[in-house]
């Protein structure tokens, strides 16, 4: 797939709760390893204290006020905000402020989309997912952006990294916007739909997105914190100014 002889844009929704010092890790990391002209960015900030983004991109920021901490419920709205500011493009990528975006992370995750949709029904991909989501298959390919890449089948991809046609989110939206709090498990709902309607989810290794966030937005351990510490310190011999929190 030559990113360069079609006119692919992506919509990222990326949602901010707190933790500055990631959020700018985050769009930092994202300016700088994703080609300008191949995405727009929707911020939804469902935090306290706003990020001031503007100084880094243009960008559209939905601030959430008297938020109820709704991860499904944000993203909703953010999905909803981004196509009425920007218009559609050809991808939909949902994300979190505590990521570190590698370079080279988008096209590469659109290579492996269009792969594994061509060839296996994927439906939704990622390019970071949680330790605990332990892989069904593993598939060697190489694409145009890719070289000896894994692509492997779960049950379900973390929010915190999913690139999805619009169609597909057509299909199979909304996100749960009932349950309040983090780790509701809104993300493995909705691919659980997929899956059941006979399509596949799945995540590229190596990792083009790093989760950074070994604690979540109450300051509490996140879920396999020791494993995503060990996967964290590894990566920080490739990138030494990787931080996490």
């Amino acid at each position: 797939m030559d990113l360069q002889a079609i006119p692919v844009k992506v919509n990222i929704v990326l949602l901010v709760s707190d933790r500055p010092r990631l959020t700018q890790q985050s769009i930092v990391s994202l300016v700088s390893n994703t080609p300008n002209d191949l995405y727009n960015l929707t911020v939804i900030d469902d935090g306290n204290q706003r990020f001031p983004i503007e100084q880094y991109l243009d960008a559209t920021t939905l601030k959430i006020h008297k938020s109820k901490h709704i991860t499904g419920q944000a993203r909703n709205l953010g999905i909803y905000w981004a196509e009425r500011y920007w218009g559609r493009g050809d991808y939909l990528c949902l994300s979190d402020n505590d990521v570190f975006f590698t370079p080279g992370w988008l096209p590469k995750l659109i290579d492996a989309l269009e792969w594994g949709h061509s060839h296996l029904n994927v439906q939704l991909v990622g390019g970071w997912n949680h330790l605990y989501l332990q892989p069904k298959d593993n598939l060697q390919w190489t694409g145009t952006q890719n070289s000896n890449s894994a692509l492997s089948m779960h049950d379900a991809v973390t929010g915190a990294s999913q690139l999805m046609h619009w169609s597909t989110w057509d299909q199979y939206q909304p996100l749960d916007a009932h349950a309040v709090g983090v780790g509701q498990s809104e993300d493995y709902a909705f691919c659980q739909k997929i899956i059941k309607d006979g399509g596949k989810v799945a995540s590229i290794y190596p990792r083009v997105v790093l989760n950074c966030g070994i604690t979540n937005t109450f300051k509490q351990p996140s879920p396999g914190a020791d494993l995503m510490l060990q996967e964290l310190i590894a990566a920080k011999r490739q990138y030494p100014y990787l931080i996490w929190e």
